[in-house]
Order: structure tokens, then sequence, then C-alpha cells
């Protein structure tokens, strides 16, 4: 009898744990932190064609005061009238994208939920974050709306 509670008492403890897995994926577990999206590397590469697509049209219309040099992981724009630099790069292994520019740093993760780049930390989406710098720089409003 004490063989067969053990094994019932092991068999529930694994049924708990599969459920609160399960579980976690659409709300905070109580023993077992929240999953974590995991992109697959062809959709990781399509968002970030996508991405990098919208960014150089977006640049494309400031063509004068402008100018950058895309690759397949790294854009490099530099703002003619002071210098400035702006970096966005790929993070293939972490799947993420960084952005950098006026001496700060932001790590995007994409949320499928919304369908957005976005940086924790900051509480900033990408397009958002990017416009705000181009702005900054070029001294007028810049929207990827």
């Amino acid at each position: 009898l004490s063989v067969t509670v053990r094994i019932i008492r092991n068999l529930a403890q694994i049924y708990e744990n599969q459920l609160l897995c399960w579980n976690s994926t659409f709300t905070k577990s109580r023993s077992i932190k929240h999953l974590k999206y995991t992109m697959e590397n062809k959709e990781y590469f399509a968002r970030i064609s996508e991405l990098f697509e919208r960014v150089e049209e977006k640049l494309d219309e400031f063509e004068d005061e402008i100018d950058y040099d895309p690759s397949p992981d790294k854009l490099m724009v530099n703002i003619e009238k002071n210098g400035k630099k702006i970096v966005i790069n790929t993070q293939r292994a972490i799947k993420e994208i960084w952005l950098a520019g006026n001496s700060k740093g932001w790590h995007f993760q994409f949320q499928p939920e919304k369908e957005i780049w976005f940086a924790n930390a900051e509480q900033q989406e990408f397009y958002k974050c990017l416009a705000n710098l181009l702005s900054d720089n070029l001294g007028q409003e810049v929207s990827f709306k």
C-alpha cells in the first residue's frame, strides 16, 4: 500500500506541474515562472527583414539629412548635420533587436500578443523609440505611423 500511495502522489505531483506549466502561458503561476515566447529562426529572420525594410523606407524620406549603411545584421545611420550615429543591429542568438543612439542603448524582444518589438527595461516600443531618436537629431517630427 505504501508503494502505491507514493506512486499516486508522484503522479499527482507530475500532473499538477503539467497544469501549472500549461497555466503559466496564460497567467503567472505561483511556482513556475511565466513561460517566455520562443521564436523560430525563420520567423525571426522574416520579422527582421520586415523591420529593416520599414526603417529604410522611413530613412529614405530624409535622404538630404541622413546617410545610412545597411547590411543584413546592422543598419548604421549617420545624421549629417550633427555627425551623430544611430545603430540598429540584430542579435540572432537571443532573437533581439538592439538600438543605440544619443549615448543610450535598448534591447528589444518581440511580443507576439501585441505584434511589437518592446524594450522591457525602458518600457518602450521599437518604432516609437527610433522615431524619438530621429526627431531629436533631425529637429523635426518623425513618425512611423
